[in-house]
């Protein structure tokens, strides 16, 4: 054994973290926001609870949202992505009163959702009722399965 190898034994697993690090860090420089969620670069904030339920016609996203007027709401399509995001209001105690407890989000939020292929981007239409924000999505009619007839001959 060498004895550069017995004074450092870790350097080959330091090496594998460094190299691992900088991959991490140019996945975050390249594909932004998303990324740095993925890896914790970024800090912790809201993202509703959404449910993606898909039919023979169109997909639809749920997003809970209690608590927020749709005015104070922003969705943006982009290539396959579908991003709804905006601030959840703070709610100021009442003179005299002080917080003992708080659990309830407060901030910005963003959620995006990666949508699957065969839709009809100009088809997305949103509606919010009781604070959940429903977001529907024709797929194009080259995807929506159809029956063939069978002929005999």
């Amino acid at each position: 054994m060498s004895p550069e190898s017995t004074s450092q034994p870790f350097l080959p697993h330091m090496e594998r973290l460094r190299h691992e690090f900088e991959r991490w860090l140019e996945a975050a420089w390249s594909q932004g926001g998303r990324a740095m969620d993925a890896i914790g670069l970024r800090g912790r904030h809201y993202q509703p609870a959404i449910d993606l339920t898909e039919n023979l016609d169109s997909v639809e996203i749920a997003f809970d949202l209690p608590g927020i007027e749709c005015s104070q709401i922003e969705l943006t399509q982009s290539g396959q992505s579908l991003t709804l995001s905006g601030c959840l209001p703070k709610d100021e105690p009442v003179p005299g009163s002080r917080i003992r407890l708080s659990e309830r989000p407060r901030g910005e939020f963003s959620r995006t959702v990666i949508l699957p292929p065969g839709l009809d981007a100009g088809s997305i239409s949103a509606v919010g009722k009781n604070g959940v924000i429903r977001v529907r999505i024709q797929k194009l009619e080259a995807e929506k399965p159809r029956q063939i007839s069978i002929r005999t001959e």
